[in-house]
């Protein structure tokens, strides 16, 4: 048999031959490499008589497709997809049937439309590897006879993949060998086609190159025999296999995560995800969350939120997560994520993901309540009794509390409790017991700095924990007990009102309140933590009245294990009354808990709208020196304007927008601006009061290159809505991102411009510039070898991305057609003042008089204005909108240059370049003469 040299190893080679090749000697109940299924005949084949051809094993679904670069080395070759579930290597395979002679069997590279009748010739090559390293290109042919059962094996075949500039050429090389092979059977002797031929397959090879998917193909497999002029001869109809896609391309290509930065979010989602990927489409891909119950069978899906901007060159993606189902769960929740492609449905393995409970709900834990069999116990003394100097039954009262025994309320030990109006005393009675007992007593101690001899309540030991009194260079004593809120504020409570009995000196008194505000419970939070938790405001007024008549107003911010301060949990548990309270008495809000937040981002978190308005009331920080910073960022880039603008929390950009915050201010991890967070939330609102009520800039950029009308034009499918208040606003249509940034633009000065595909050279006109005007071509990885062998890419306009949308796309050539109108009516007037100016010498130069001398600007302007290259000329220089303006113009080349020379972006060199690259060979040599005179105009200086 005369089967194909492999694709691979040599090795590889030999044996495939081998197999191959004994493949004719084999019965059929041994051959183990086909399937023998295919093999069988069904009544309808049996019945017929005519030869007919048919494929045994199918090619594999997916192989990748390699450019000529690429093929250095050894690479695997096209298997049979029966190879998937076999270990042994299987090729496709084809059978002649109903025929007893030799015959040849031939395959050739096909498209793949769905209608086997409309499938021609593809463009990609189809090659197999000879022995001296030489690729042999399609048609590959196989003899096939009895020796071998007619089967037909080929193995060793590679799919390279044609440059897009190259198609046409390689299809008509492909229909002109088909043509002449067909025309041959009846002119042995003819060896070209003629003009009107050569021209209908030209004509052919176009139409079909614009429409041809250049990432699925197929194999055709044809049977001829040599007639007596060793001429093919058709035996029957061709055979089609079933498509292979191209493993690399994004459209039909593996999907697979690589890489992911973080896999747990909370339940409110909205956290940002970066991931890596092999290609996708940007057009053409979701990232999937679903749940399985214990049935595998899917309970919950949602899709994180991305928009085509968010994909990095098709092979990164930063997204943010869906909220969860269940927003109040209270332990993490095990989901799945993948990657899925809308057009064909595939999926990507699911890789595990995490939700687990929002920061306000892991915060609130449940409080332990005191059983009635306890509530005589030690441990659950009434506080009023403390309070009072006394325990049920274990101490005698003072002479100035011997009438207090009424309010003794034993069955109570919760705070809110006592302060119940049916236990016989209100919150007024207790708020002025409290200040007349304990508070006065301490002022006086600080006031008049007393120490008072004589005998002390003797406290029980079985009640509260004993406070050693520490020497005055003793440092302050930090305990960590295992307390609830409700202990430990009971506690601090009850030994409050013991120091402050005891009646010492102010310095004593002072390291012992410090003491005490320094016990913390497991979680590391301080009876003021605890305060706010449990909600009791009486309570914490007392505390911070004791704190800040005591000079230790440092200690309200003491933070837990979290580094949350009591007033990150006022916040959290949207207790504005203690926010209010705590500011008032020296609260910093610009404290960070361990996410690098501040009181002010998380009240925006968490939507709570009456606590931002505390936090950024003035009246609050009357007596407190610790203003609130409002553009500060958290650990992940962001400052409260934008997660406002995340949340679409219009109330809170406006109180931040009002206390100052900057709307110009770009986050950390991606650049963007407010503005652009809020077209990406597609919130019209805060869109509208952004750009009609401050001072933002609409066309600021992020660190792609990207401005917010770029992200109205594309997220969710455009808005146009939003791509108006913008437009309003002067936003710029025409300004481009950096996703395909000019390389010219970035050339020295003194190299031409060079256009390079994939590293490979095959000809000259392999340098030649391509300007391709095809605007119907979105796929991104066509896209992206268009820039590989160009060279040269504008970056994406806002036009651009809504080339999709007609209705914003209107609204954006009705803004450019206004811009260009303005442009026309006050920069050219310059422009042209310009033009009416003498020049000031006789050997002009850059530096003096713009880009151009006069005797180098005539030239260009008669080449240019000539041959009407200078529109491709503004279009590479991306001025674009300035051509409907000037093309009226008496000479709009010099209006071009003018403008250009205005607005300094670009170089001669530039321009150069651009001209040598469009084949302006005038043009150019005007230019070196130029800068030869220039280098001898400064050699003479010197």
């Amino acid at each position: 048999m005369n089967s194909a040299s492999s694709f691979e190893s040599s090795n590889s080679s030999q044996d495939s031959s081998q197999e191959s090749a004994t493949l004719g000697t084999i019965p059929y109940s041994t051959i183990n490499t086909m399937n023998l299924r295919a093999l069988l005949f069904d009544q309808s084949t049996m019945n017929r008589e005519e030869p007919f051809l048919k494929v045994i094993e199918e090619p594999v679904e997916k192989f990748r497709f390699r450019y000529k670069s690429e093929m250095m080395g050894t690479h695997g070759s096209i298997l049979a997809r029966s190879h998937e579930r076999n270990r042994r290597k299987t090729y496709p395979s084809v059978q002649l049937c109903n025929y007893d002679r030799p015959a040849i069997v031939r395959c050739s590279l096909y498209t793949a439309h769905p209608h086997e009748k409309q499938r021609t010739p593809h463009t990609h090559r189809l090659i197999v590897r000879a022995e001296n390293n030489m690729d042999k290109d399609d048609p590959h042919e196989v003899i096939v006879s009895q020796d071998n059962n007619y089967i037909a094996v080929f193995h060793g075949m590679g799919i390279i993949h044609t440059a897009k500039k190259n198609i046409v050429e390689e299809l008509i090389k492909k229909k002109r060998s088909r043509l002449l092979e067909k025309l041959r059977v009846k002119n042995v002797k003819l060896t070209s086609l003629n003009t009107v031929q050569e021209s209908k397959l030209r004509q052919d090879a176009e139409d079909e190159s614009r429409k041809m998917n250049l990432n699925s193909v197929s194999l055709c497999f044809e049977a001829f025999y040599r007639d007596a002029n060793n001429c093919l001869q058709q035996i029957c109809d061709p055979v089609f296999s079933k498509p292979i896609n191209n493993m690399k391309s994004a459209l039909t290509g593996e999907l697979k995560i690589c890489r992911i930065d973080k896999h747990v979010s909370t339940c409110m989602g909205g956290e940002e995800v970066f991931i890596l990927v092999e290609k996708v489409g940007k057009k053409n891909i979701k990232i999937k969350f679903f749940e399985v119950n214990e049935d595998d069978q899917e309970i919950w899906c949602d899709y994180g939120k991305f928009s085509e901007l968010d994909v990095h060159h098709q092979y990164a993606i930063v997204f943010r997560t869906p909220p969860y189902r269940d927003l109040d769960i209270e332990k993490p929740v095990d989901v799945f994520l993948q990657l899925y492609r809308p057009t064909d449905g595939d999926c990507s393995e699911p890789i595990k993901f995490q939700y687990k409970p929002s920061e306000k709900m892991g915060r609130s834990r449940k409080r332990p309540r005191v059983s009635n069999e306890n509530l005589h116990s030690s441990e659950n003394i009434n506080f009023m009794n403390v309070i009072n100097g006394t325990t049920n039954g274990m101490m005698d009262v003072g002479s100035d509390m011997k009438n207090g025994n009424d309010n003794l309320l034993g069955e109570h030990t919760s705070l809110s409790e006592l302060l119940n109006e049916e236990n016989g005393l209100d919150s007024s009675e207790f708020r002025e017991f409290m200040n007349n007992l304990s508070i006065s007593e301490y002022m006086r101690t600080f006031d008049h700095d007393l120490a008072f001899d004589g005998e002390k309540s003797p406290l029980p030991k079985d009640a509260v924990t004993e406070i050693r009194v520490k020497e005055e260079n003793d440092p302050p004593e930090v305990k960590e007990e295992i307390l609830g809120d409700y202990e430990l504020l009971q506690k601090a409570l009850k030994q409050i009102n013991m120091v402050l009995q005891e009646k010492l000196s102010s310095d004593v008194t002072a390291k012992k309140i410090e003491n005490i505000f320094n016990i913390r419970n497991t979680e590391g939070e301080t009876a003021l933590h605890a305060g706010v938790m449990c909600g009791e405001k009486d309570a914490m007024k007392l505390m911070l009245q004791v704190l800040e008549r005591g000079g230790q107003k440092h200690l309200i911010n003491t933070q837990n294990f979290r580094n949350e301060t009591p007033l990150h949990l006022a916040v959290l548990h949207k207790q504005p009354q203690f926010v209010q309270m705590l500011l008032a008495k020296g609260a910093d809000p610009n404290f960070t808990n361990s996410d690098g937040n501040t009181a002010i981002h998380l009240t925006i978190k968490c939507c709570h709208n009456e606590c931002l308005t505390e936090l950024l009331d003035t009246n609050n920080y009357v007596h407190n020196e610790h203003k609130p910073k409002c553009n500060e960022k958290n650990y992940e880039g962001q400052t409260p304007l934008h997660l406002a603008a995340v949340k679409r929390n219009l109330f809170a950009v406006k109180s931040l927008v009002k206390s100052g915050a900057n709307v110009n201010e770009a986050d950390s991890t991606l650049g963007r601006h407010v503005l652009m967070v809020a077209v990406e939330q597609s919130d019209k609102d805060i869109v509208e009061y952004l750009v009609k009520e401050t001072n933002v800039d609409v066309n600021l950029e992020n660190y792609a290159g990207d401005t917010s009308l770029h992200y109205a034009c594309v997220v969710n499918g455009g808005n146009a809505e939003i791509c108006q208040l913008l437009i309003d606003a002067k936003a710029d249509p025409m300004k481009t991102n950096h996703e395909q940034r000019s390389r010219a633009m970035e050339l020295p000065m003194a190299k031409p411009l060079e256009v390079t595909v994939k590293e490979e050279i095959e000809s000259e006109d392999e340098f030649q510039l391509h300007i391709d005007d095809d605007d119907d071509d979105d796929e991104d990885d066509e896209d992206e070898d268009d820039e590989e062998e160009n060279g040269l890419s504008k970056g994406c306009t806002s036009m651009d991305l809504a080339k999709d949308n007609q209705e914003i796309l209107n609204i954006l050539k009705q803004a450019d057609q206004y811009m260009a109108s303005t442009l026309q009516n006050e920069s050219l007037d310059e422009v042209q003042i310009k033009d009416e100016c003498p020049s000031p010498s006789e050997h002009s130069t850059v530096v003096d008089n713009g880009l151009f001398d006069e005797q180098t600007l005539t030239k260009l302007c008669s080449v240019l204005d000539a041959s009407n290259s200078w529109t491709n000329l503004a279009d590479l220089l991306d001025y674009t909108f300035l051509v409907p303006s000037i093309r009226a113009a008496i000479s709009p080349s010099k209006l071009l240059f003018n403008y250009a020379d205005l607005h300094g972006n670009v170089t001669v060199q530039h321009i150069r370049n651009f001209l040598e690259a469009l084949d302006e060979k005038e043009a150019v040599e005007a230019i070196d003469l130029m800068l030869a005179r220039q280098v001898a105009n400064t050699g003479g200086d010197q």
